[in-house]
């Protein structure tokens, strides 16, 4: 006789969907409920709450799910006034220098390579410099 028994399975549940992009950016979105499409060569996650984050397969390091948000958003400089003030820090949380949102390359021209945090308006991003 042939004894079949059914076992039970359950996907784990994450909060978080994390994006790690190749210059080592990382964007946490909302989990439950997003959907992933693919269109003209970008990766577009659409939350439950119809928010959308866009990001060029070309630039798309990793993809994974969290239980917590990375605590790093994306500070879209194209959106900030040109004299907005943004602070760089390392990673040991020190202030390297400041400028303002319409000089981002030539502030960060002369940096010793590394990852660092910039701020401003309250939100943060992570960059490398190479």
């Amino acid at each position: 006789m042939l004894l079949l028994t059914a076992l039970g399975a359950k996907a784990q549940t994450y909060a978080y969907l994390t994006f790690t992009q190749a210059d080592g950016t990382e964007t946490s979105i909302a989990a439950p409920g997003t959907v992933i499409t693919f269109a003209d060569g970008n990766l577009v996650a659409t939350t439950a709450a119809s928010e959308q984050t866009t990001i060029a397969l070309a630039d798309l390091a990793s993809m994974r799910f969290d239980e917590t948000a990375t605590g790093i958003e994306t500070l879209n400089a194209a959106t900030l006034p040109a004299s907005t003030p943004v602070q760089v820090y390392d990673l040991q949380g020190r202030l390297v220098t400041s400028y303002a949102a319409g000089d981002r390359r030539a502030a960060l021209y002369g940096l010793p390579a590394g990852i660092y945090i910039l701020r401003a308006n309250g939100r943060s991003q992570k960059v490398y410099v190479r």
